[in-house]
């Protein structure tokens, strides 16, 4: 992760030089303070994590509780697993940690990612930011989805 200092800026698109954070590179800008997608293949498209909670709401139904090493991989199941209602045909995704597991393995799926800051204005508003960019955004999203199924399964 690299990290933008003193101006505070989005940084530009590593592949085409795009600084307003909506170009098609985008995978996700997300605003780490708020935990609010902004813009980007994930803020438009949920598909993909909309994969990752299928199978856990299945396993959950089933009562299959994985043994999981990845921190983030491990938050997102306890967290599905304590706001699951037995009623209920939904889970809810830990954000929070699918974003950072994204951010943990981008370079990995070559996409790059780059913490950023902002004033939002009032004191006590400013916010953290975390912007991941790739090539195909769809693509990278979904090798690194399926590691995580791959690490909920067991595999």
């Amino acid at each position: 992760m690299d990290y933008e200092t003193e101006e505070n800026i989005r940084p530009a698109c590593p592949y085409c030089n795009d600084g307003s954070g909506e170009c098609g590179h985008v995978v996700l800008d997300y605003d780490a303070s708020f935990m609010e997608m902004l813009s980007g293949y994930l803020a438009d498209d949920e598909s993909e994590m909309d994969k990752i909670k299928s199978l856990i709401l299945e396993m959950i139904q089933t009562d299959v509780t994985p043994s999981l090493e990845n921190g983030y991989i491990r938050n997102i199941w306890e967290y599905a697993v304590d706001n699951h209602t037995p009623t209920s045909d939904e889970i809810e995704l830990d954000i929070t940690a699918y974003v950072n597991f994204v951010d943990d393995n981008i370079d990995i799926i070559d996409g790059e990612s780059y913490l950023y800051g902002g004033d939002d204005g009032a004191p006590g508003y400013s916010s953290s930011y975390v912007i991941l960019f790739a090539k195909q955004p769809e693509e990278t999203i979904r090798a690194i989805n399926a590691q995580m199924i791959a690490a909920l399964r067991g595999e």
